[in-house]
């Protein structure tokens, strides 16, 4: 589902001007690095890292609609792919729009260990718009597929805490606590 085909010239390519724009960005060159990835676009229109990063970019602009455009266009041309949806649940998050955020968070989990940079987005909204239950449901599930039983462990005792299940929660927190000893931010949240 996460695959991408691309010619070793057009991939090669494509990296050179996503370099170039990253380069523009990091020196807060804006408008340039938009126009290298408008000018790579011309030349490879679908390519999806080229409408993600250019996504990413008016994101960063605060140029929501723009991003949305773009977005839409990486969908169309390449829906298969988890991550458009990711940065199309980041735009509506944006936007002050959970509802539509959180189906596009969800429509982005793929059901793999790839999946952690949406939930850690997805299960704080869920938690937000009072989905406390399906948080703590999401949560568990990957705890279980990942085989890691601490995973967002303090995310789960947040949902806890809303559910009125303190003792739970306390419990959670402190197990957290003890795989993650030198873990400072946490301690303070659990005292």
């Amino acid at each position: 589902m996460n695959t991408v085909t691309i010619q070793p010239t057009q991939r090669t390519a494509a990296e050179n001007y996503l370099t170039l724009s990253r380069e523009f960005q990091d020196q807060q060159l804006y408008k340039k690095a938009e126009e290298t990835l408008t000018v790579a676009l011309e030349k490879l229109p679908e390519n999806p890292f080229l409408l993600r990063q250019l996504s990413s970019l008016y994101l960063k602009l605060d140029m929501t609609e723009k991003a949305l455009v773009v977005v839409n266009r990486l969908i169309r041309s390449n829906s298969k792919l988890s991550f458009p949806y990711y940065l199309r649940g980041k735009i509506f998050e944006q936007c002050n729009q959970p509802k539509q955020a959180l189906r596009e968070y969800e429509r982005a989990l793929t059901g793999s260990d790839k999946d952690t940079y949406v939930l850690a987005r997805f299960i704080p909204l869920l938690i937000t718009e009072g989905l406390a239950n399906a948080a703590l449901g999401q949560i568990r599930h990957y705890q279980q597929l990942l085989k890691r039983p601490n995973l967002f462990a303090e995310l789960q005792a947040e949902a806890l805490l809303k559910l009125g299940q303190k003792t739970e929660a306390y419990n959670k927190m402190r197990d957290a606590l003890l795989a993650n000893q030198d873990d400072s931010r946490l301690l303070k949240r659990y005292l």
